[in-house]
């Protein structure tokens, strides 16, 4: 989900910087104003298993297995339609490169200067304009350099700028995720700004340093009228176990005066005053994340995640210094149906936490009914126990809230309207207070969400966007996790 974070009162500020830094787009083709079609009749016409291609000239060179068309190519497979001044393409490989490229793949309707497929299905798309709107003038666009998706819906984008109306908003240095799943890992803004309870109204810079496919070196930093500057660098260095397994990673992280409280279990004025201006120092701290194992016999469609780390940590303001390791696993289940759309199902997590010699053990379990995700109406009721067992000296590591419940519902103001309304809740069972009550009021439009969010428990009100082909408004409990 892409959402422009609130409570940004120097938004106007960045928005106008960025305009002012952006440079000149090289030459892209317009995007089309609809998909295209396949034509009736061509020129030439060649069929090369599901793909069929029409082009004023095609020629083929048999002993090379090469083929290459120019002229009002229109190529059409499973992948969608895509039209192109020429094409090369290999029939033993399965290769193919089209240049100034126009078309469709679901979702997206897009215009760039080249675009490459090969016998996995992935499309790589250079110098890009994207968009998932139906109309010919987009509410918005993505402007990419380099936007890769893989044939089951995973992509990568780099260098993205997001343009809404015409105007460049904003510059994001990554986008990752897959696509219509809602949970895209998003490189914030490369220049943002906000206001905190430890920093007050702040300015934050983030950036990537891409080192190869799958690898970078992200830096953050923050500074702001507290006199406070934070900062961060992590690089992150993915491995694979091979077959159908995702990749796991490795992460590498330093860090001064790391907000820590947006981790906690519970860390709000309602619970301890003295959580919020809570912060670690990284220096530095080693991680390591296996993927997802699916499991086999009786826990068939089970699934179990592992990690654990390593490093030195310095918390402020306890003044704590200590080497702190952890070692934590999930175990997921599947969803089951249990009526309608609602589908039940859990997640149970363990931790081992060890620092000057003393152990911390954390159990977190979590029961969620909920609808699809995907669904536009969305209803979640999870209840969440936590405990834990021993002693540790750093604070963040601590649980603070037993048990919890969370409920969350999205709805149409009338029926077929475009303003919708989410209202979310976290209570405290025990205390019976809430430590996050929000409320937003949506407008959706066929690609682009807006909402106005206001939150009762932090008395704060923000703005924000989503664009519909990357998530939705939709919260979610989330899923167990641990502070690392």
């Amino acid at each position: 989900m892409l959402v422009m974070p609130p409570r940004q009162c120097l938004l106007l500020f960045c928005l106008l910087f960025f305009t002012m830094l952006a440079r000149a787009e090289e030459s892209v083709p317009a995007l089309p104003p609809a998909c295209p079609t396949q034509p009736e009749a061509s020129a030439a016409r060649v069929t090369v298993g599901p793909y069929s291609l029409d082009a004023q000239t095609i020629r083929i060179n048999l002993a090379a297995h090469d083929l290459t068309a120019e002229g009002e190519v229109v190529i059409a497979g499973p992948g969608g339609v895509f039209t192109a001044d020429s094409l090369r393409y290999n029939t033993e490989t399965e290769a193919g490169h089209l240049d100034r490229v126009l078309g469709c793949f679901e979702p997206f309707r897009f215009a760039a200067q080249s675009m490459s497929l090969d016998a996995q299905g992935t499309k790589q798309v250079q110098r890009a304009r994207l968009t998932t709107c139906a109309r010919e003038h987009p509410h918005y666009e993505l402007r990419t350099r380099n936007f890769v998706v893989q044939g089951d819906g995973r992509f990568h984008a780099r260098h993205t700028a997001l343009v809404i109306a015409g105007h460049r908003i904003v510059n994001i240095p990554s986008i990752r995720g897959k696509v219509g799943s809602g949970n895209a890992e998003i490189a914030q803004p490369a220049l943002s700004g906000g206001v905190s309870s430890i920093d007050g109204t702040y300015l934050a810079v983030n950036y990537e340093v891409p080192l190869g496919e799958d690898r970078g070196i992200r830096v953050t930093a923050r500074a702001g009228t507290e006199g406070i500057i934070r900062g961060q660098a992590s690089y992150t260095q993915p491995f694979s176990l091979g077959g159908d397994l995702q990749d796991g990673a490795i992460a590498l992280h330093v860090s001064v005066k790391e907000d820590v409280e947006n981790r906690l279990v519970a860390g709000n004025r309602l619970v301890d005053e003295s959580l919020e201006r809570l912060t670690i120092n990284r220096l530095p701290a080693l991680q390591i994340s296996f993927p997802s194992l699916p499991l086999r016999g009786e826990l068939e469609g089970y699934s179990l995640r592992v990690g654990g780390g390593f490093g030195r940590y310095e918390e402020e303001p306890t003044d704590v210094t200590a080497n702190r390791a952890n070692v934590w696993t999930v175990l997921t289940s599947p969803a089951v149906k249990v009526g309608g759309n609602l589908r039940l199902h859990g997640e149970i997590g363990l931790r081992s936490s060890y620092a000057r010699n003393e152990h911390l053990g954390t159990t977190v379990l979590q029961v969620t009914l909920e609808t699809p995700r995907e669904k536009d109406r969305y209803l979640n009721i999870s209840y969440l126990h936590r405990g834990e067992s021993g002693t540790s000296p750093f604070l963040f590591d601590r649980m603070q809230i037993s048990n919890e419940l969370y409920t969350e519902y999205e709805f149409p103001i009338t029926t077929g309207s475009r303003w919708w309304l989410n209202v979310a809740n976290r209570l405290d069972l025990e205390t019976m207070k809430s430590r996050d009550y929000s409320a937003t009021a949506i407008y959706k439009l066929d690609c682009i969400s807006y909402g106005l969010i206001y939150n009762y428990a932090s008395k704060s009100v923000g703005f924000g966007l989503v664009l519909n082909a990357f998530g939705s408004f939709h919260k979610g409990v989330g899923g167990v996790g641990f502070s690392q």
